[in-house]
Parts: structure tokens; sequence; C-alpha cells
């Protein structure tokens, strides 16, 4: 069986929706250890740099299906910006506008049921 890699898709001028695991620890607030953070960019990046409009996917810890402030993704937003070298606004809501460069992970989408 054969796989489909990146190199294998045109994403020129499409949306391309990632899901990214910034399940990172904190610490007093601060990301602790962006390994994560870093892992993720060379797949955003190879999709922006072929054209494509990133959308990405990402959640902290469980809500279960509410609104808990402790689980937003904002402290992570700094680490992010940082992994990125480009920051990055990160909406409140599940659904955010695309642009190529950069994209806000869509926020929180485990609080909407």
């Amino acid at each position: 069986m054969t796989f489909s890699t990146l190199d294998d898709v045109n994403t020129t001028g499409k949306r391309a929706l990632v899901r990214v695991d910034f399940n990172v620890p904190m610490h007093e607030g601060q990301v602790s250890d962006d390994t994560r953070l870093r892992a993720a960019v060379p797949t955003i990046e190879k999709l922006r740099s072929a054209g494509a409009k990133v959308i990405l996917l990402a959640h902290f810890d469980r809500p279960k299906g509410r609104w808990v402030e402790a689980m937003s993704l904002a402290p992570i937003a700094p680490a992010l910006a940082k992994a990125w070298v480009t920051p990055s606004p990160l909406p409140q809501t599940a659904s955010a506008r695309t642009r190529p460069w950069p994209s806000p992970p869509c926020s929180r989408g485990r609080f909407y049921s």
C-alpha cells in the first residue's frame, strides 16, 4: 500500500486543514516545552510555500463541550509566534478567516457541541 505525501498533492490556492497537537506542557502560565509547536512548523511552512491557505485545528486538554478559560490556546500563542518567527493572532471562535500566512489555530473546537 502506498500513501500520498505533501509532495504528491497540488495545494496551490487551496485550503489545507491541518490537525496539530499543541497540547504542550505548561508551567505557571508559560509553555515549558515547545517541541510540539516546533515540530508542526515544517509541515505548515511546506503547505504555505506551496500556496495553500493553512488552517490549523488544535485543542488544549478536554473541556467536555463547554468553554473553560484555563483550557484556552491563548497562553500558547506567544510560544507559537516564537516558533514561527511571525506573530499569530488567536481567534476566539472555531471559525476563522483563512489567509496565506500567518494562520492562527482555530481555538477550542472541542468547546462547541
